[in-house]
């Protein structure tokens, strides 16, 4: 949302943000509560199945740099190998995805989170996604930027966002797929 109002011109002051749950979100601007909303997938679908001819999508593709990551905490490590094998079960996924020529893989995502085959593959599966891009990288620094702007951290700490990134499980599996600048 920041990232769209910024270029549209159109600063913080001049609207009213009320930050939710997506869900939450969506249900206030089908009932009128809300008069717009930034959304993902399912969510945008749901939007627009309810409201019909009264919704209007504004989209700008590229501007944000959508990621799922696998996240693992610190003071819970998994065993690398563990790691590995899961890395390697997305990638078979992926490539059952993008081999998915009848759309048989496809329908049956589609249908499992509640969205149309056509907003499937934007919103979940993407050729090549399987991926540690140096674009992650920027995504952290631009969202740490954001919430030290919007006081969203109560005690701001620099941070390193390399830092946070372990590159070996996806250079064991596949290191063309890493590339991030260390």
């Amino acid at each position: 949302l920041d990232s769209f109002l910024t270029m549209q011109g159109i600063v913080d002051t001049e609207v009213t943000i009320t930050k939710a749950k997506h869900s939450e979100v969506a249900a206030a601007l089908i009932r009128g509560e809300v008069d717009a909303s930034s959304l993902r997938e399912p969510f945008d679908t749901q939007v627009q199945a309810a409201l019909g001819e009264d919704v209007v999508v504004f989209t700008e593709p590229g501007l944000y740099v959508k990621t799922a990551n696998l996240c693992v905490r610190p003071d819970r490590p998994v065993d690398r190998d563990t790691l590995v094998c899961l890395v390697r079960a997305f990638i078979q996924a992926e490539d059952l995805m993008a081999d998915d020529s009848g759309g048989r893989l496809h329908d049956a995502a589609a249908e499992a989170i509640g969205i149309s085959r056509d907003a499937l593959a934007p919103a979940v599966y993407t050729p090549g996604s399987v991926s540690l891009r140096q674009a992650l990288i920027l995504n952290f620094e631009d969202q740490a930027r954001w919430a030290v702007e919007e006081a969203v951290v109560a005690d701001p700490q620099p941070f390193d966002a390399l830092t946070l990134l372990d590159p070996s499980v996806l250079d064991a599996v596949d290191p063309e797929r890493v590339s991030v600048i260390r």
